[in-house]
This record gives structure tokens, sequence and C-alpha cells, in this order.
């Protein structure tokens, strides 16, 4: 993954073995240049971000799984009467 830098981002990727970052256009630029060329380093940064997003659960599974969980809460703590639901 290459990405524009962000706190978010870097917390939940390292930067160099599962993700590269950028702050500006030029270091974007400077960096997609790189990755062209280096077909190696691209694919270790690839392998290392995608073992990350399935570690963490970034994945259809994962995320749906995450979603059962909410919607599953939000039907337990919602009563029904005639039909309707009541918020």
């Amino acid at each position: 993954m290459l990405s524009q830098r962000s706190a978010e981002l870097e917390n939940d990727f390292r930067e160099g073995i599962e993700a590269e970052f950028f702050s500006s256009a030029e270091e974007a630029a400077d960096k997609i240049r790189f990755f062209l060329r280096e077909d190696n380093a691209r694919k270790v940064i690839a392998a290392g971000g995608r073992e990350s997003c399935v570690r963490n659960g970034y994945s259809y599974h994962g995320r749906m799984r995450q979603y059962m969980v909410v919607i599953e809460e939000l039907l337990a703590a919602r009563s029904f009467g005639a039909g309707e639901w009541n918020y």
C-alpha cells in the first residue's frame, strides 16, 4: 500500500514493511517511480500489507463479523411493538 501519511495509518501499518507513506506530491512521485523499478520491493510491501489486513480483520469476512456484532447488539437493545420499531 502506498498512501498519504496519516496518524491512523501509521498506527495500523508498519512503514517499510506493510506500507509506504508520503507527505507530498513530490515524495509520492519518487516512491511511485521507485516501486515501478523495484518489483521485489513492491511485492514485499504488498505481501506485508495483505498479511496485516488479514491479521487485523480488514477482510470482507472480518468486517462482516464486526457488523454482525453491532447489529445483534442493536437488535437486542430494541423492543418491537405493533409491528413497528421502537426507537
